[in-house]
């Protein structure tokens, strides 16, 4: 079952205690999925480069400010980008669980850790507080044979006129030099947004990690 403990990084005071906690932490989700998931005679590793996939979502920016614009509310960097975001995921558990996938134990649906990013974070020195061009990183953990139904409504979720993903971009996981320096690698990359973001704290909700941690509780997990 997932660990669903509590992973809020503001309190994090500094870099190092960053790295060493939060990557780990994300590392041991994701092998304990695998664990969970795996075949009796598959490694764990084995089972992650087959069902890990990158993914990254970038937006198409005029539609996101003209709905910034319209908005009757106040909308936060990122609030938009992270709802859509939310949306095709649930679109994913749906061709995967089907329309009753809401109802269904957390453990049936994919695992995904997902951080905002934006242009320049790898400068977080200089960058400003005007944070552009957001998009979306992220790590999903499939279930065995569902990739072809993940890249399906990719395709349909590109074609919809009521979000505004600009490209979903997937890669492979890819193993260099070793499967776990590389799980690392990705993980530190996936979260860079999220490091800055601890010194600035400019943005709120910068992480996010599905199933949601409110379904595991509703379970028990």
């Amino acid at each position: 079952m997932y660990n669903y403990n509590n992973y809020n990084s503001k309190y994090i005071s500094d870099l190092g205690d960053y790295d060493d906690y939060m990557i780990p932490w994300v590392e041991y989700q994701i092998i304990k999925y695998a664990c969970e998931n795996k075949t009796e005679h598959q490694s764990s590793m084995n089972y992650i480069k087959e069902n890990l996939l990158y993914v990254t979502f970038n937006f198409i920016n005029r539609n996101i400010y003209e709905r910034v614009r319209k908005s009757d509310g106040v909308i936060t960097s990122g609030q938009i980008e992270r709802a859509q975001f939310q949306h095709f995921y649930n679109m994913v558990c749906r061709a995967m669980l089907g329309r009753d996938y809401h109802l269904t134990h957390p453990c049936a649906k994919p695992l995904v850790l997902a951080c905002l990013d934006a242009r320049g974070s790898r400068y977080w020195k200089e960058m400003n507080e005007e944070i552009e061009n957001i998009h979306i990183h992220s790590i999903w953990m499939l279930k065995p044979d569902t990739k072809d139904l993940f890249f399906g409504i990719r395709e349909k979720a590109l074609a919809m006129l009521d979000l505004d993903f600009d490209q979903i971009h997937v890669e492979p996981f890819k193993v260099d030099p070793t499967p776990e320096e590389s799980l690392s690698k990705l993980i530190s990359y996936t979260l860079k947004f999220d490091r800055f973001n601890q010194y600035e704290s400019i943005v709120d909700g910068t992480i996010m990690m599905y199933p949601l941690a409110k379904d595991a509780l509703r379970y028990n997990i």
